[in-house]
């Protein structure tokens, strides 16, 4: 399987969603995989003691 970033601004987020639409098929078959900035998620840290 293909990993495809899809490396866009922000203002063209409508294009981005487009073009997933078209990409659909191929990730329905498993020949692609997308992902995007907006899937990366924010991790919480916890600060350790001594930097406090």
């Amino acid at each position: 399987m293909a990993n495809v970033f899809l490396s866009y601004s922000h203002r063209d987020e409508e294009l981005r969603d487009e073009l997933e639409k078209h990409l659909t098929a191929l990730r329905r078959q498993g020949v692609i995989e997308t992902w995007h900035d907006r899937r990366i998620k924010a991790v919480k840290r916890s600060i350790p003691e001594s930097v406090r």
